[in-house]
């Protein structure tokens, strides 16, 4: 159900001058001096007079600035999107925005910088934190910890002033939400990496070799009658060690490990004698297999008309939503969506479910791919979106 950040969202957060603009920002009219004043107040107040009306008005505007997580709630591409403020709630915030538009979802959680520059009219500025969905609740929660922290360490600490320490916060759990997940690490039953290891034999004498492995109790041939396993027993039934397949008078010998080629080589080569020869031996990671997966498969959807993917995931998905909203669902305790939302304890939890399918419709329609039209979840469940 949880989407991670896409590609291309994590292409533009990761540029440098990001980082930069949000650091800049921090320390300019966030960061405390001693005197307990930022450098933007201690500059406006030295040098305020000699300013242009509309220069000193910006920088009063980002003066009063802050951080604070914000949900989208609607996107309208290239004017703006009206915002949540889930740290210090009220009515929602429109926001003058472009470029962001054609990246931001509803729904979408945001750590963002708005200035009013106008009544009733924000900006962004010092860019963008864009966070997964699920990272709403811990985001929240560390929040909550930094504000008592410091109204213990001072009592008459005001809420902007409280806000005004956040910038580190958000910017490691920015940091934490783009940081690449590291391959996990997998291994054969022996414990040895796990690796695509593909010999190639030229057969020299087809007939010798067939023989040879029909003869083998360890040695079961497809129904095709040119493809063979060669496998050992094992705690459950027993384990593959080595595939074959003959393809002319070419042998393909393919394992998940390097010592099984070894071990597959040898066992092959005393089994078959002269009736086969090794002609090439070659292995790819996991890693190497998936980065080259995409090229060789393609997108096969590219070849399907956007107007008939539309209609068969629509009516696909028509009829799994039918079923997910009667079905028991983890999340919500194992109840069922429809159980859920006549439960005020466990209607905000189904809400955020329903928003996380909205989103990752939203994101689809936003690619050009078929996307799901959600507004009869809400209305089936009797939900409200905000």
């Amino acid at each position: 159900m949880h989407e991670e950040l896409p590609a291309d969202l994590l292409r533009e957060v990761e540029d440098a001058e990001h980082v930069v603009a949000g650091f800049q920002c921090y320390l300019l009219f966030d960061l405390v001096l001693p005197g307990r004043e930022t450098i933007v107040r201690r500059f406006l107040a030295r040098q305020g007079a000699a300013l242009a009306p509309g220069e000193r008005a910006f920088l009063e505007a980002m003066a009063r600035s802050r951080l604070s997580l914000y949900e989208v709630t609607a996107v309208t591409p290239d004017e703006g999107m009206s915002v949540k403020d889930l740290w210090r709630p009220g009515l929602p915030l429109r926001v003058r925005e472009r470029l962001a538009t054609r990246q931001i979802v509803t729904w979408d959680l945001l750590a963002l910088r708005l200035a009013e520059m106008e009544p009733g009219v924000h900006e962004i500025h010092g860019g963008c934190y864009i966070y997964p969905r699920h990272h709403k609740d811990a985001l929240l929660a560390n929040l909550k910890r930094v504000a008592k922290a410091l109204r213990k360490q001072q009592v008459a600490i005001s809420d902007p002033a409280i806000d005004k320490n956040f910038g580190p916060l958000f910017h490691q759990a920015w940091l934490h939400a783009i940081k690449p997940v590291p391959m996990p690490k997998i291994v054969t039953p022996e414990a040895d990496p796990m690796v695509f290891g593909k010999a190639l034999y030229d057969v020299l004498d087809e007939r010798v070799l067939r023989k040879a492995l029909s003869d083998r109790a360890d040695v079961t041939a497809d129904e095709d009658g040119d493809s063979w396993d060669w496998h050992e027993p094992a705690e459950l039934g027993r384990r593959t060690l080595a595939q074959m397949s003959l393809d002319g008078q070419r042998l393909r010998l393919e394992v998940h490990s390097c010592p099984r080629m070894e071990r597959a080589r040898a066992w092959l080569e005393e089994l078959a004698g002269g009736a086969v020869r090794h002609a090439s031996t070659r292995f790819e990671s996991i890693e190497q297999a998936i980065r080259r997966l995409p090229k060789e498969k393609g997108e096969p959807e590219d070849e399907i008309p956007l107007e008939v993917q539309q209609q068969v995931l629509g009516d696909w998905k028509d009829q799994y939503y039918r079923k997910w909203l009667d079905e028991p669902i983890p999340a919500l305790g194992g109840r069922t969506p429809r159980a859920a939302a006549r439960l005020k304890t466990w209607r905000p939890r189904l809400t955020e479910l329903v928003k996380d399918i909205e989103a990752m419709e939203a994101r689809q329609a936003q690619r050009g791919r078929p996307a799901w039209d959600t507004g009869r979840l809400w209305e089936d469940l009797g939900l409200e979106r905000s």
